[in-house]
């Protein structure tokens, strides 16, 4: 990560497009397949870019990626705070992928003295108010300021309002 007036020089090979994530910000992504048909039958993978108050928001807009006028559409907010995790959507499309797989970076350890990095080792998941099953979840270590959650199953994610819990 950078600061602020810092000119940094990244290697960008044709082949990888590079993104950068402004901090305070939430990103909604899916793996990329052959067609557009193919990838919005991915799952959900969100990146949280923490800002300097350590929270992150974003907004997705979704239909069903066909129709010129679509009658169903969805609006899904995202925040991150206090080690949480919450999206709320509305609208009537229905969006039936899970949720995978979240990344949060601007991580600081309690050395640089900033406390939201406390060795989570376990998450608690309810999604439209009922407990999400989280067995199988691992969560990496801050390494580099970055923390992963991965291995989550929360089925048709924007369907329900999500709340997610690092402890």
């Amino acid at each position: 990560m950078s600061q602020p007036g810092q000119n940094i020089t990244l290697d960008a090979p044709l082949e990888k497009i590079p993104v950068h994530l402004r901090g305070g910000t939430i990103i909604a992504s899916q793996t990329p397949g052959n067609t557009t048909k193919q990838t919005r039958l991915n799952p959900w993978s969100f990146i949280a870019a923490l800002d300097k108050n350590n929270q992150a928001s974003g907004e997705l807009y979704m239909d069903d990626g066909v129709s010129l006028e679509p009658e169903d559409t969805d609006f899904v907010t995202f925040s991150f705070a206090n080690s949480t995790l919450t999206t709320h959507a509305t609208g009537s499309y229905v969006d039936n992928n899970s949720l995978q797989n979240i990344t949060i970076a601007g991580i600081k350890s309690s050395e640089d003295g900033y406390e939201e990095w406390k060795g989570w080792k376990g998450v608690s998941v309810t999604h439209g108010g009922n407990k999400v099953d989280c067995q199988g979840v691992k969560i990496g270590s801050a390494q580099n300021g970055v923390v992963r959650v991965q291995g989550l199953d929360v089925a048709s994610v924007f369907t329900r309002d999500l709340v997610l819990k690092l402890q």
